[in-house]
């Protein structure tokens, strides 16, 4: 059917239903206050005003007016112990007013059968003439009293059976609009969280990709490691946070649905323990890769030191100058070489092929100044042997003889800058075995990349 407009609004008028008597006064204090009448149970009052908590008695007042008469006052919601208003239900009043009228049929009908009972038991005396027949007559009156309850008790069960309906209809209708609203809010829980993770999987991904790119690379391909490095390193600390915050973000929702059993609430419960993990997972990589940034930041500085003495060495190679000849001519009190005078001589080396940060990083290392020793160590190459491996005849393996094998913890110096074989990427130096002065190639590092040799300092002998 259709709904007027002014049937539609009467169901937006507040209003209440009189649960037990009470008295409506004049104002809204109930001390001094003076009663305009008393509310009768199952009235109906229009709420005029919002309710109000009476601070001196603690009870919730509302300002009314009577559907009866028209009268208006002040009634008490509710007591310590009593609900005198109810919010009104068009279904409790109309089972409230069959309830009043199987409570008068069934006065009324205990009434009429006590009549009746006391006139039979006058007429009982009687035996012949009209008084008979009027005692007959009530007599046959019984079962149609006894029909009138009967119905009335089946009429009662009805009822009964229908308020069981209705409250069965009522909560399945409240369970579908509970379940619809936590479905909202969970919904709402996930957009927001997925939006969330999006961006920090966004932002995690941006840097996560710079980082690997340097430590792949060890700063091989940037003008300014270093920098770049604490670039990287500043981004994923504060991606890092940015993740904190997601993950404190979906602890609160986890812990605003952690009751929730069942429905979509625990559904979206499962599903935040899930993004919780996964963005826990995000903050692992973020955490990985600053310490692989640290690794890589201290393997460039010593990259770059190796490479400026690889330069330096070359250099007093090509130029055929002894090291204590070098040493001369740069120390200007014959005691040490500043660290601004080895910074133009490796800066004047032609082609050196060395960046700007590199010189500045292996700088660094002599930043008090080169003493006579410290130089020429640098022009010279030592290597360990880490693991046993051949000397050999000649670069080419298949082309060279085996002249004796290197045993682990052997030094050996290095006559020639080591080379990188192509098809075998192999890593190979020609050297000089201390212990025996053999001389020959030998593989620094496998091509799976295992080390057969490492940096070593040159070593000395004490008489």
């Amino acid at each position: 059917g259709e709904v007027n407009e002014e049937e539609f609004l009467e169901q937006l008028r507040p209003r209440y239903l009189v649960n037990a008597v009470v008295s409506m006064t004049d104002g809204m204090t109930v001390k001094g206050g003076k009663t305009v009448r008393k509310l009768e149970v199952n009235e109906v009052v229009e709420q005029l005003d919002q309710p109000t908590r009476e601070l001196g008695l603690n009870l919730m007042r509302v300002r009314v007016r009577t559907q009866k008469d028209g009268k208006e006052g002040y009634v008490t919601v509710s007591g310590t112990s009593t609900t005198f208003l109810v919010p009104y239900d068009p279904a409790m009043v109309m089972e409230r007013k069959v309830e009043k009228a199987m409570q008068e049929l069934a006065e009324a009908g205990s009434h009429v059968q006590k009549y009746i009972d006391t006139k039979i038991e006058e007429l009982g005396s009687f035996h012949t003439g009209p008084w008979v027949e009027a005692k007959n007559a009530l007599l046959a009156m019984g079962p149609r009293i006894r029909k009138v309850q009967q119905e009335r008790k089946s009429i009662k069960s009805q009822i009964g059976e229908s308020r069981k309906k209705q409250q069965e209809a009522m909560e399945k209708e409240r369970k579908r609009r509970q379940e619809n609203l936590d479905k909202l809010a969970a919904d709402r829980i996930i957009e927001e969280v997925n939006r969330i993770v999006g961006d920090t999987e966004r932002k995690v991904e941006m840097v996560v990709e710079s980082a690997q790119a340097l430590v792949s690379s060890r700063g091989t391909e940037s003008d300014n490691p270093l920098q770049d490095i604490d670039s990287a390193e500043k981004d994923l600390l504060s991606v890092a946070d940015w993740v904190d915050k997601a993950l404190a973000k979906i602890k609160d929702h986890v812990d605003a649905v952690k009751n929730s059993t069942k429905g979509p609430l625990s559904e979206a419960r499962t599903t935040l323990l899930k993004v919780k993990a996964k963005v826990g997972s995000l903050d692992s990589r973020c955490k990985k890769h600053i310490v692989a940034l640290k690794s890589t930041r201290k393997q460039v500085t010593h990259d770059a030191q190796i490479a400026l003495k690889i330069a330096l060495r070359k250099h007093v190679k090509r130029e055929a100058i002894k090291p204590h000849e070098l040493f001369k001519q740069l120390s200007k009190d014959g005691q040490v070489v500043s660290v601004q005078t080895l910074r133009g001589v490796i800066q004047a080396i032609p082609n050196s092929e060395l960046k700007p940060s590199q010189v500045d990083l292996g700088i660094e290392l002599f930043a008090a100044g080169l003493s006579k020793l410290t130089l020429i160590e640098m022009m010279h190459e030592y290597q360990r042997c880490v693991k046993d491996i051949a000397i050999t005849t000649a670069y080419e393996l298949k082309e060279s003889k085996t002249i004796r094998k290197l045993l682990v913890g052997e030094l050996v110096e290095v006559l020639e800058a080591r080379k990188e074989d192509g098809a075998t990427s192999l890593s190979r130096v020609r050297c000089r075995a201390l212990h025996d002065q053999k001389e020959g190639w030998a593989t620094l590092k496998g091509n799976q990349g295992t080390a057969f040799m490492e940096s070593s300092q040159k070593p000395y002998y004490c008489c």
